[in-house]
């Protein structure tokens, strides 16, 4: 404790935070629980050959060597936000 008050929990910038599956990089992805190189590099390929966007979680259990339970423990820390077209 500095200052008398006591340090409560992360910003919310912090806390709310979560990786776009749909913007980010093979690299970024890593970062995720669970998710290697090569399992991040088949996400971003699969997002590449559906138009470069991934409409809901279910789409993921498509893509070979990522299973179920892989899925489950990043959806907390990921988001699949709409891609913007122009």
């Amino acid at each position: 404790m500095r200052g008398g008050e006591p340090q409560m929990k992360e910003t919310s910038l912090e806390t709310d935070a979560r990786m776009d599956l749909n913007r980010a990089s093979s690299h970024e992805m890593t970062q995720l629980p669970g998710v290697g190189i090569d399992i991040a590099r088949k996400i971003v390929a699969f997002r590449e050959r559906h138009g470069g966007e991934i409409h809901d979680w279910e789409e993921l259990t498509r893509i070979h060597g990522f299973p179920a339970e892989r899925m489950a423990e990043i959806q907390g820390r990921a988001v699949l936000a709409p891609v913007k077209r122009t």
